[in-house]
């Protein structure tokens, strides 16, 4: 989604820690020199699998559900970003200087025993130790295939080693693929979406292997781009419901309520896509959660109701604390569903993404 754009600029600015003053980060972004997400473009694949390195930033995404032979569950995030600190900067002819820094967060949710596993890691792009081309991205040991999808990862305790295969076409969001941040003219990201994909493979927690099984949602940014100036954070949601249909919304949080530039996608089964603006989109929160080391307060179970569609969910954390405590924290997470879609009983399993909350 929007995602971590506000959470990259405050990692390679090396500001202070805390949501609150990476917002204001954002809002002061200087995007002098950067390409700008300003107008619709044509997507090509796989060129816009790899990296846009005129842009400010970009990242590449995914999250899933999975679960062993046994019914064990487990959730996943693998997530690398990129960010160019100079746009002004060219490399020389070492191979080792370069303006192009990335980052990757990784997590698994083991929710049987209610442990969080998170992780951050950082490197810059020079001497090949991260870097991304239409066929793969790569920070470390972390990488993103794509053709066929590979996902792998291996950092302290745990390690993910997934196929993915895609069930849906790409979706391109909001505008044909322009996604509006703000309603200024270039506040906006190129966006595109996978929103279901067959995964299997291994992972690892502790020494422990377990073969799993289940499915995933991939989403790509990359955008020269600022929140508006009474924005606060946002609210992201990747549903995938057992009807077969996919249900992505982001509100954006501001002082006076939502940001008009929150938008939903129903996504049907043969991958065509319904744009929903936010004034159809009824979201209720229905309980809390604080952490117990940060104290932010979190929403922990939401009603989401669309009913020019006939959509009725309720939406609850598979387990509450799936908070990322690095240099500024955020919660991201395995969710499960319930509900009615279309006069029919349903279920479902997603991912939500919260910032910016206190």
């Amino acid at each position: 989604m929007i995602k971590t754009y506000f959470l990259v600029l405050l990692i390679f600015s090396n500001l202070a820690v805390g949501a609150n003053q990476a917002i204001s980060a954002l809002k002061n972004s200087n995007s002098k020199g950067y390409s700008r997400a300003d107008r619709i473009k044509e997507f090509k694949f796989p060129e816009d699998h790899g990296a846009h390195r005129d842009f400010q930033t970009e990242w590449w995404y995914a999250t899933g559900n999975l679960q062993d032979s046994s019914g064990t569950e487990f959730g996943y995030q693998l997530t690398i970003f990129r960010n160019n600190i100079d746009p002004n900067f060219l490399a020389g002819n070492s191979g080792l200087k370069t303006n192009q820094i990335y980052m990757g967060h990784l997590a698994i949710s083991d929710i049987k025993n209610k442990e969080f596993y998170s992780y951050e890691i950082f490197q810059r792009s020079a001497g090949s130790l991260a870097g991304s081309t239409s066929k793969e991205t790569w920070i470390n040991n972390w990488k993103f295939n794509w053709e066929p999808v590979k996902l792998y990862a291996k950092q302290g305790d745990i390690v993910l080693d997934l196929n993915l295969k895609a069930q849906k076409q790409i979706v391109l969001q909001g505008n044909k693929g322009l996604s509006q941040k703000s309603t200024q003219v270039g506040n906006a990201s190129y966006y595109y979406s996978i929103p279901r994909l067959e995964s299997a493979g291994n992972i690892q927690i502790k020494g422990k292997t377990y073969q799993v099984k289940g499915e995933s949602w991939i989403d790509r940014e990359w955008s020269t781009s600022s929140l508006g100036a009474e924005d606060q954070g946002w609210d992201w949601f990747s549903l995938q419901l057992s009807d077969n249909w996919e249900l992505m919304y982001y509100q954006i949080r501001n002082k006076s309520g939502i940001s008009p530039v929150s938008l939903g996608a129903l996504i049907d089964p043969n991958s065509s896509k319904i744009s929903i603006p936010h004034q159809d989109i009824e979201l209720k929160v229905i309980e809390n959660w604080t952490s117990p080391k940060t104290k932010i307060s979190y929403p922990a179970k939401w009603r989401l109701v669309i009913k020019k569609h006939d959509i009725d969910l309720v939406i609850s954390p598979l387990m509450n604390n799936q908070e990322h405590q690095f240099r500024y924290s955020y919660w991201e997470g395995a969710v499960k569903i319930t509900g009615t879609h279309a006069g029919k009983r349903i279920n479902g399993k997603g991912y939500v993404e919260l910032t910016g909350y206190k």
